[in-house]
């Protein structure tokens, strides 16, 4: 992971779950793989490279990005070893953004210096 600022700052202040209906769901996802290459044609590589190029100033480009990631799990799922998630709902979209936000923070926290690049 590469962020290094909670999500609503990355999203320049944007709300992504504003204006759809009252509230919001936050999603947290974790994949373990099947990898012994971190190269930029492998799995983790080709994710890397969509979340870099990712668009997350508007919803169209975080859209995209989910779209994206999606896609490439998909058709490399036989890389996969697990999957776990969880969902919460909030009855505010700000409580699943600030939810959001300690997710990330969270995650980011997981990984050091020599992570990034």
């Amino acid at each position: 992971l590469r962020r290094t600022r909670p999500a609503s700052m990355q999203f320049g202040g944007l709300n992504p779950f504003r204006g759809k209906q009252d509230g919001a769901t936050a999603f947290c996802l974790t994949l373990a793989f099947r990898t012994a290459d971190r190269g930029p044609r492998s799995l983790l590589g080709q994710l890397d490279s969509l979340a870099a190029d990712a668009d997350t100033s508007s919803e169209d480009g975080i859209a995209a990005l989910c779209a994206d990631t999606a896609l490439l799990l998909l058709r490399r799922k036989q890389e996969w070893l697990y999957c776990c998630g969880e969902a919460k709902d909030h009855g505010r979209d700000e409580a699943a953004l600030e939810r959001f936000d300690r997710l990330a923070i969270r995650e980011a926290a997981k990984f050091d210096d020599r992570d990034s690049s």
